[in-house]
């Protein structure tokens, strides 16, 4: 309907290989405090992906996707996290 958002996430076991992506989508007209929250997450995924590097401690990381967050008054969920 318009104004959903849909996230997809998709996980695959395949030969004993692990995958899994997730994508989010906007319906139509999707309120603005809404439509911030999307752009500004995946702008903190960009700049997390464009931190990584070979031997960077994944602390590092995650305090560029807080600095981030945090300039818009988000935090970062800490409990009810990842996989299984």
């Amino acid at each position: 309907r318009d104004g959903d958002i849909i996230n997809l996430d998709v996980t695959a076991y395949i030969g004993g290989v692990h995958g899994d992506t997730n994508a989010t989508y906007l319906v139509g007209e999707v309120d603005e405090e809404s439509r911030l929250l999307v752009e500004r997450t995946r702008e903190s995924l960009n700049r997390a992906i464009k931190a990584v590097r070979p031997g960077r401690q994944i602390n590092v990381i995650g305090r560029v996707i807080e600095s981030y967050a945090k300039r818009f008054g988000y935090g970062v969920v800490r409990d009810f996290t990842g996989h299984g």
